[in-house]
């Protein structure tokens, strides 16, 4: 059983320009103000990645025990040694990727407003917006490509045959601070080889000197000499961009407000706040290319080649909205307040979502030369995306106690519209094979969509701060900060496919945990101001479509016959699933101290997760609601200075 690993080297250059320029008037007798701005902004990143794959052999299996907190693997001590051992490693592929990317934003803005002196009303605000933003992005996919195979052209090549410094020996020190353990540590590509391929591989994938495994057997042909390649040049895509390989996208905004301000003046009793609308227009347009993937595969007994091939894909969208806002507050006392809000707002999609681009291909299982397919696959973006609506209610009661103690207590509610989902879903597609015949076929997508159902947030958070000023000396200076903020959310128009490949809506929205914890101990006190923080959040969704979470599998229930969730049949398409990935509950914690020295001068130390707590992701979509383990990561602790200084 062979084992893959990569070394990759990224190579990036990004520049960004931001030119603004600003404005007010307010003449001296007037209550009258008129500002504004214009702002361009420009942006440019070359982005230039290798990645190069090898294989080593885990023998014929390995142990993995999970019933500890973390994983622990086990390999056999044979393993172990070959771990060790460079002839044990082959050099297996290399994947280039590279992108050429600019974006404009031109804006410009106009605020005219005018302040009463008495009255009720406080004053009266008005203006508009255009801005237009504009990207060109240029990727080239990630172009996997064998090394040399044998049945490539070239020998297959071990690390044993690899140049000087073209590899390199990875310890695993203090993995995971020691909780768990590793089968063994590793060797992989070089940085420096890496680096000297990153913007064209042309030498990596050359072939070895004529002649230098003797009789065709690599195990004795010894070192290569510095400066060769390793085989694989047939059939690799040349560097650079091709056609299909640019997207284009355009969104211009054009937004007016009004918005009144207005409450009782002085102390006298009564409820202020203000009520505005604004109204705005969104144009989107994108165009790109669907790239459809050449393979050879079986399909039905039949063996079928799908044609490489670039068609152009674009679209546009037009929306107007309509954004009310109401904000009142209400004071009883001069310890009370008491807030409430509604508004509507929006959220524009990314340019990811709006993209045009995508790909068609093929999903095949089995080793065999051609493999046997399984279903056809599309992922793509969507220009047509309408934005998302929000309608917000909120309220708060605040009670200042004395100055620096306080309490809160506010409740929301939320109700989204047409969020994007990224959803795997069938749809039809047109698919061209090497014959130049097409079909219309049914295929698993993966494409951004509005979803056609509500989503919907509830929740309260309460909080409050105080200081122990009524001990005397040092210890007046000490304080707790906290709140605790309970989410209840649904998303019904987001859906997962289960471990049986039934849909489920059940899914929370994607990054809100229902419970929310922060608290933090306070030292102010001349001249130390000193903070210890702790913040908690229960487990979360992050996608119900995550990569590697949503093949089709096949269940044969009896001899040619796939069990799928529409039931058996001879020669089905297996079951397609989609399992929803969770962040698992997680807190860390961190402190900071600063020291005035003097009024011009302080510095301070700041620590950051100084448990080094440890992140996990989760996996569901089990009978029972059961979530599985699916990855561990820990961060480091850092601890960083700083000094400022004022003139």
């Amino acid at each position: 059983m062979l084992s893959s690993g990569n070394k990759g080297y990224v190579a990036s250059n990004t520049v960004t320009r931001d030119y603004s320029l600003s404005f007010a008037y307010a003449p001296d007798d007037s209550g009258l103000r008129i500002s504004g701005s214009l702002q361009r902004v420009d942006s440019k990143q070359i982005y230039d990645r290798l990645d190069i794959f090898r294989s080593v052999s885990f023998g014929s299996g390995f142990g993995m025990d999970l019933t500890g907190d973390l994983p622990r693997i086990t390999v056999s001590q044979a393993t172990q040694g070959g771990f060790a051992d460079p002839a044990s490693y082959l050099w297996t592929a290399s994947m280039p990727h590279n992108e050429n990317n600019t974006g404009r934003l031109d804006a410009g803005q106009v605020d005219l407003e005018y302040k009463f002196d008495d009255g009720f009303f406080r004053s009266v605000k008005m203006g508009g917006r255009y801005a237009k933003r504009t990207e060109r992005d240029f990727a080239n996919g990630y172009n996997w490509a064998a090394l040399g195979q044998g049945w490539n052209g070239d020998p297959q090549l071990s690390y044993a045959n690899a140049a000087p410094g073209d590899t390199s020996y990875h310890a695993f020190n203090d993995f995971f601070r020691g909780d768990t353990t590793l089968p063994g540590n590793l060797m992989f590509a070089s940085e420096a080889l890496a680096r000297r391929y990153v913007r064209d591989r042309t030498g990596l994938v050359a072939s070895p000197p004529a002649g230098f495994c003797p009789g065709g057997d690599c195990t004795k042909a010894g070192m290569l000499p510095p400066g060769s390649g390793y085989g694989g040049n047939q059939g690799i895509t040349p560097s650079g961009f091709r056609l299909g390989d640019e997207v284009n996208n355009r969104t211009e905004n054009l937004a007016g407000y009004a918005l009144v301000r207005f409450g009782p003046q002085g102390d006298t009793p009564g409820i202020s706040g203000n009520v505005g609308l604004r109204v705005v227009n969104i144009k989107n347009e994108g165009s790109g290319f669907i790239r459809q993937n050449g393979n050879t595969f079986i399909r039905n007994g039949v063996q079928q080649t799908l044609a490489a091939a670039v068609v152009p894909r674009g679209g546009k969208a037009e929306f107007t909205r309509f954004l009310p806002s109401v904000n009142l507050e209400f004071a009883p006392t001069d310890k009370i307040k008491l807030r409430a809000g509604y508004n509507i707002t929006i959220d524009l999609p990314t340019f990811n979502a709006l993209r045009a681009s995508g790909s068609v291909g093929v999903a095949t299982t089995g080793s065999a030369t051609p493999p046997i397919f399984t279903n056809f696959t599309a992922d793509t973006g969507n220009p047509l995306l309408k934005p998302t609506m929000s309608n917000n209610f909120d309220l708060s009661l605040e009670y200042y106690l004395r100055p620096g103690t306080s309490f809160h207590l506010a409740p929301f509610y939320k109700r989204l519209t047409n969020l994007p989902i990224f959803s795997l879903t069938q749809r039809q597609v047109t698919v061209v094979f090497a014959d130049g015949t097409t079909e219309s076929v049914g295929a698993s997508a993966s494409d951004y969509v509005n979803a056609d159902r509500a989503a919907t947030v509830k929740g309260v958070e309460v909080g409050g701060r105080f200081f122990l000023d009524m001990l005397p000396g040092v210890l007046s200076g000490f304080g707790f900060e906290g709140n605790y903020t309970f989410i209840e959310s649904s998303n019904p128009g987001d859906f997962y496919r289960d471990i049986n490949g039934v849909v489920k809506r059940d899914a929370p929205l994607v990054g809100l945990s229902k419970h929310n914890l922060n608290a933090t101990l306070l030292y102010e006190r001349n001249p130390i101001s000193f903070r210890i923080a702790y913040s908690w959040r229960s487990k979360y969704l992050q996608s119900t479509n995550s990569n590697g979470t949503n093949p089709a599998y096949n269940y044969y229930s009896a001899p040619g016959v796939i069990t799928d969730q529409d039931g058996p049949t001879v020669g089905g398409a297996g079951t397609q699933i989609a399992l929803p990935v969770y962040g698992s509950a997680y807190g860390s914690l961190d402190a900071g101290v600063r020291f005035k020295v003097t009024e011009n001068f302080s510095f301070g130390i700041q620590g950051t997760n100084l448990t080094a707590a440890t992140q996990r992701t989760l996996m569901g979509g089990y009978p029972g609601g059961e979530l599985v383990g699916r990855s561990w990561f820990q961060a480091d602790r850092r601890i960083s200075t700083g000094i400022n200084l004022s003139f």
